[in-house]
């Protein structure tokens, strides 16, 4: 299962894109590029004994996030990815925000970038406040020092490196000695 985050056509949710060619969005590298999640009124409540935040998704089931980036030739761009969560956590042991980052150089064409949990700078043994999600934030710069364009597709959740599988029943009874 792959999950878009927010939709690069029509840049619903995002700030810091402009639209492109080819179902990819513009980034401007000296700015950020920022999905949130649409909040409702509510924010933080409880379901029964459980806190849930209605401007926020959970993403503890996925392995990472996963974009496909075309840098312009010959020049190398240092992405930092952010996750944040919404103000007055519930909990202590959720951070308010994790890091990743990762340099990416320009070949001309597009190249895809996987940034798996274990590359953000949180413990992975107090990911709880991945089920509290309110945004993504890309912020970068050429390594250069000068300004530039960066093109952006293809940014979305991964259930796995390479092969997911998933299936509603994960065992069944069967008689003895079949």
């Amino acid at each position: 299962m792959v999950v878009p985050i927010g939709d690069l056509k029509t840049l619903s949710g995002w700030t810091g894109l402009e639209s492109g060619t080819n179902d990819a969005a513009v980034w401007n590298s000296q700015e950020s590029a920022v999905f949130e999640y649409p909040s409702n009124t509510s924010g933080w409540y409880y379901h029964g004994f459980q806190q849930k935040n209605d401007g926020t998704r959970d993403w503890r089931g996925f392995y990472g996030l996963r974009l496909d980036v075309q840098v312009p030739k010959d020049r190398t761009l240092e992405l930092q990815a952010t996750l944040g969560t919404p103000p007055e956590e519930p909990r202590q042991e959720y951070i308010a925000a994790s890091h990743a980052v990762c340099s990416v150089t320009g070949d001309g064409g597009w190249q895809q970038v996987t940034l798996p949990w274990t590359t953000f700078d949180f413990d992975l043994a107090k990911c709880g406040f991945l089920e509290f999600i309110q945004q993504l934030q890309l912020t970068g710069k050429l390594a250069d020092g000068n300004g530039g364009e960066v093109q952006l597709k293809n940014i979305r959740l991964i259930l796995a490196p390479a092969i997911a599988l998933e299936s509603d029943a994960r065992g069944q009874a069967v008689q003895l000695g079949k």
